[in-house]
């Protein structure tokens, strides 16, 4: 689905899945019912039976993500498991998929190897940072063109995907460490939604304010007046106003 996208089952039938992108797709304001329905459409496209799933439980993390745990049977002989996703919204027709399930007679013995294994997951954020440094570089090269050449600039930025939040059964059990850690999560997702539909954060120095809008525009502001709007790095981005 997108780079960087982990999926694995284990030994006894345990599944994770990260860093999955939907993209392409209709999708309804309920998260977790596309999640199902991709997820059978998925099975069935591969002759597997379809899932049941029950007993869910849903927490908001932020406007546009939301954590899930629930029970399924894939009705495949193993019987109930335990599961959990987040689900990230991008749009009428995107959404990003971390998540995991284990046979419900294992979970308890496996639910803390299952958070090691979420835990190591990573994407070369080197090779990112990289990518989108050298982007931004491009963006800055074709505005000091557009002066004398008046010529539209076409900028992307690569950025990370999510990395799952802590496996838990327990969605009340939040603090100071695990709210840091949904904030990098929430960073991360915007980083690469923008790079995905193709959007930069621009803000306006005259007044203050800032907002996302598509990349062409961004290109026409900076080009027309570029002391007055700035593109803002990810690294800038402001929690409550860019995400």
């Amino acid at each position: 689905m997108a780079s960087g996208t982990l999926s694995a089952i284990g030994a006894n039938g345990e599944m994770v899945f990260l860093g999955l992108v939907y993209k392409g797709v209709p999708m309804s304001p309920d998260l977790f019912s596309n999640f199902v329905n991709l997820s059978n459409q998925y099975r069935s496209q591969h002759g597997l039976p379809q899932g049941t799933y029950s007993g869910i439980n849903r927490k908001a993390v932020s406007a546009q993500a939301v954590q899930v745990t629930f029970h399924v049977d894939f009705n495949d002989g193993i019987g109930p498991r335990r599961g959990s996703v987040r689900l990230d919204s991008w749009g009428p027709r995107a959404m990003a998929v971390n998540g995991s399930n284990i046979p419900e007679h294992l979970a308890d013995e496996e639910n803390s190897m299952m958070n090691v294994v979420i835990a190591s997951f990573r994407q070369n954020e080197q090779m990112m940072a990289q990518l989108r440094q050298g982007a931004m570089n491009r963006v800055q090269s074709d505005i000091a063109r557009s002066k004398a050449q008046n010529e539209a600039i076409n900028a992307r930025r690569e950025a990370s995907n999510a990395a799952f939040d802590q496996h838990t059964s327990k969605l009340d059990a939040q603090s100071g460490a695990n709210d840091a850690h949904n904030d990098n999560i929430d960073r991360s997702s915007k980083i690469f939604q923008d790079y995905t539909l193709d959007r930069s954060v621009v803000r306006d120095t005259e007044n203050g304010e800032r907002g996302t809008v598509t990349n062409s525009y961004a290109d026409s502001l900076v080009r027309g007046n570029p002391d007055r709007f700035q593109l803002v790095p990810n690294q800038d981005l402001i929690k409550g106003k860019d995400y």
